[in-house]
């Protein structure tokens, strides 16, 4: 325990160059009330918060290790950064949702205000589409599953547009069409 000539705190430190310097782990075991704030800083080993929450206002910035937490994010209203975002739901068989409030939509696009895919929201909507991948030598999948027994799949272009397949060929009950409709 160092006091400074200046005021500074050090704890394992005898040259504390801040109001409170610390070098070690600083636990609060019956928990912190407090705002960590100014222009800068960093939490160089990390920060665990276990219960709780946090608030963070201002951003947060993560150049590296990710942001790990294993109840939830909410309340976010951007998440930005320089590089790549990676969202992935932990342990085995985990879903990933991505939701919008009550009738808002789901966008993804370049980030420069060109929205390439829009999933809209309906209220109470029990029937929705699937997207399945394939391995080598076979095709994914767009379906429909839901609650309703039986769920139709409905393409509907804008105004007077057009539906069009890449080969220009319809195959029913074949999957490889040899005419324009088979």
């Amino acid at each position: 325990f160092y006091v400074s000539t200046a005021g500074n705190v050090g704890i394992g430190n005898t040259s504390p160059s801040s109001a409170l310097h610390v070098i070690g782990v600083v636990t609060a075991s019956s928990g912190f009330s407090g705002t960590f704030s100014g222009t800068s800083g960093s939490f160089s080993s990390g920060l665990t918060v276990s219960s709780g929450g946090a608030s963070i206002s201002g951003g947060l910035n993560n150049n590296s290790g990710g942001i790990t937490n294993a109840g939830g994010l909410s309340g976010l209203t951007a998440l930005t950064g320089t590089g790549a975002l990676t969202l992935a739901a932990g342990g085995t068989a985990q879903n990933l949702t991505l939701s919008s409030s009550t009738t808002g939509s789901v966008n993804l696009g370049t980030g420069s205000g060109g929205t390439q895919v829009s999933v809209l929201n309906t209220t109470s909507a029990v029937n929705f589409i699937t997207l399945t991948g394939a391995i080598t030598g076979a095709s994914p999948v767009i379906g429909t599953s839901g609650s309703d027994a039986n769920v139709h799949l409905t393409f509907a272009p804008k105004w007077t547009g057009n539906t069009i397949f890449g080969s220009g060929k319809v195959g029913i009950g074949t999957a490889s069409p040899t005419a324009r409709f088979e």
